[in-house]
């Protein structure tokens, strides 16, 4: 029922939903990087569930986005809109919040 609901969220233009890793430890992600005790509350990873079109020029040409679904990133946990979808919680943010993606 997840997917039924996640597919009727679209972000639009540089937008983008995220899910972030509820099971990672502080200080390690999962992909088994370290972070620095004073950042390790801050960044958090995450997958990207819905991605956006990209920014719209001003001549209406498009800028693709750098993520796409699946991709794994490192966000901030401040960063972007908390919104519930089937009590897990997802970031409504701008693709720009990402810092890095996991590779």
């Amino acid at each position: 029922q997840e997917l039924r609901i996640v597919s009727m969220i679209k972000p639009t233009g540089e937008m983008i939903l995220v899910l972030p890793d509820a099971e990672s430890e502080p200080g390690t992600t999962p992909a088994g990087l370290h972070l620095p005790k004073n950042q390790e509350q801050q960044i958090a990873q995450a997958v990207v569930i819905r991605a956006g079109e990209g920014r719209i020029r001003e001549d209406g040409s498009v800028v693709s986005m750098i993520v796409k679904e699946g991709d794994k990133v490192l966000v901030s946990r401040a960063s972007g809109l908390s919104i519930y979808v089937d009590g897990k919680l997802h970031k409504l943010m701008p693709g720009n919040q990402v810092l890095a993606i996991v590779e």
